[in-house]
């Protein structure tokens, strides 16, 4: 039997034999693919499998949601005719939500929630939710974190905040849609207030920015009056984002100051 003599060949064999049980585990358990137990792992086979195993473990996700039975599955859209949630799995929570409520839109798959504000009869204001499908998301994304801001605001338009119904909302397959207030450690405005938010920004226009103005920044502001996100990494939960909150009630302000 070959004897690992040196400090860095005995790490050498021991990172060795920690792959070769990931790879017969992935193997045997999980059926990605073979390995030949003769030849070294190659690392594209290793990014495969792993991915595969993750693809599986998100199904598997996606698959529980649609069994949970506190769940039920949107209808008819507006127009009577099978609507584009049809497959997507409505909370009862929707059905009694009050105005000003925080509709979340749950996808396992995208590891990531939109945000919407209940306004009364099934419908909800929003900015962006179902705006784009996974791919423009990504494109987004990626063009905002890697090309510099002057030539992606160029490229990314803009985004309008709307009302819809939530069964004619278009959502990627598997996304949960439910009432969740308890996101978000803050004290809630009057529906007065709320009332007054969603009529100054609906139908205006913003760019959408998943680190500074995003679905989730709305929906708080229009709720709480502070635009808060709390799914951007390393930042303090509950932290309003300064910037935003003041743009938008700079226009809150114009507003008001036009109507009198």
């Amino acid at each position: 039997m070959h004897t690992c003599n040196t400090a860095n060949h005995t790490q050498l064999c021991i990172r060795t034999h920690k792959t070769r049980r990931l790879v017969r585990a992935l193997s045997s358990d999980y059926g990605v693919g073979q390995w030949e137990l003769g030849a070294a792992p190659s690392l594209v086979w290793l990014i495969r499998a792993l991915l595969q195993v993750k693809l599986r473990s998100l199904q598997r996700q996606a698959d529980e949601l649609r069994t949970v039975p506190s769940l039920q599955f949107s209808g008819l859209g507006s127009s009577g005719s099978p609507g584009p949630s049809l497959l997507q799995p409505i909370d009862q929570s929707v059905s009694t939500a009050d105005y000003g409520d925080l509709i979340e839109f749950v996808n396992p798959l995208l590891g990531l929630s939109l945000w919407g504000v209940y306004v009364g009869e099934g419908w909800v204001i929003h900015f962006g939710v179902g705006d784009e499908n996974m791919t423009q998301k990504a494109c987004r994304r990626f063009l905002q974190q890697m090309v510099p801001k002057s030539s992606a605001d160029r490229v990314l338009k803009k985004t309008r905040v709307c009302t819809q119904r939530v069964a004619d909302i278009k959502l990627p397959p598997g996304t949960r849609i439910r009432v969740n207030n308890n996101k978000h450690n803050l004290v809630p405005s009057t529906q007065e207030m709320m009332r007054h938010r969603s009529d100054t920004f609906l139908l205006q226009e913003f760019k959408y920015d998943l680190m500074n103005f995003n679905s989730e920044h709305f929906a708080t502001f229009v709720r709480y009056g502070h635009a808060v996100c709390n799914q951007i990494p390393f930042k303090n939960k509950n932290e309003a984002h300064v910037d935003t909150t003041q743009t938008l009630q700079m226009i809150m302000q114009q507003r008001m100051e036009t109507e009198t």
